[in-house]
């Protein structure tokens, strides 16, 4: 592996994980989509310096050709991969603003989803809008804050990818965006630290 491929291959890890930090601070849908460009694209860099890098003896060629096979098997890394490359060449959004929403009589054991509403949806500032559950059990109410979720990516050959829901044959903890960002990088980093063991 060539040495100057590790180093290079840190910088653009570093550029990700900037970006993955930004995400959190994002205020708008637009600043979102712009540093998510930003986080694909440093991804990406990784595996296309450290493919590079490999060509420099057998070894390090066949150690990247496991690490493309584990890229193309992994939900999580290959719709990272993919995703890059969907929002290079498309036109589709990578996300979607999803507002904020209330939902009531929420479905789950114990309490009530049988309910009645008195009073006017939408009226006037001041309007009471009594709920009363029908079989006497208490009512769930939830509330979901405004938030940003990853949207589907089409892949080469006309596939279709889902946010992906699992890493390394375990289910992502957390599948938000920022959750698949952080696994993502911390992938990254283990993955340029067994590529420094080839130098």
């Amino acid at each position: 592996m060539d040495k100057r491929a590790i180093v290079k291959a840190a910088s653009r890890l570093r550029v990700a994980e900037k970006a993955a930090a930004e995400l959190a601070e994002c205020k708008t849908h637009e600043a979102f989509t712009d540093t998510w460009y930003t986080f694909l694209t440093a991804s990406k860099n990784v595996y296309t310096i450290l493919e590079q890098g490999a060509k420099t003896d057998p070894r390090s060629r066949q150690w990247y050709g496991g690490v493309a096979a584990e890229r193309r098997g992994d939900d999580l890394l290959q719709y990272i991969y993919e995703a890059r490359n969907d929002d290079e060449h498309g036109l589709e959004e990578m996300s979607e603003a999803v507002p904020g929403s209330l939902s009531v009589g929420v479905t789950k054991p114990g309490f009530s989803n049988r309910i009645r509403l008195d009073g006017t949806l939408g009226g006037p500032p001041g309007t009471a809008l009594t709920i009363t559950p029908l079989d006497g059990l208490p009512i769930l109410s939830k509330v979901t804050s405004p938030h940003i979720r990853l949207r589907n990516v089409k892949a080469r050959g006309n596939r279709v990818l889902a946010p992906p829901a699992s890493h390394l044959g375990r289910p992502l903890q957390n599948a938000s965006p920022l959750g698949v960002a952080e696994a993502t990088i911390a992938y990254l980093g283990a993955l340029i630290g067994r590529a420094d063991a080839l130098t």
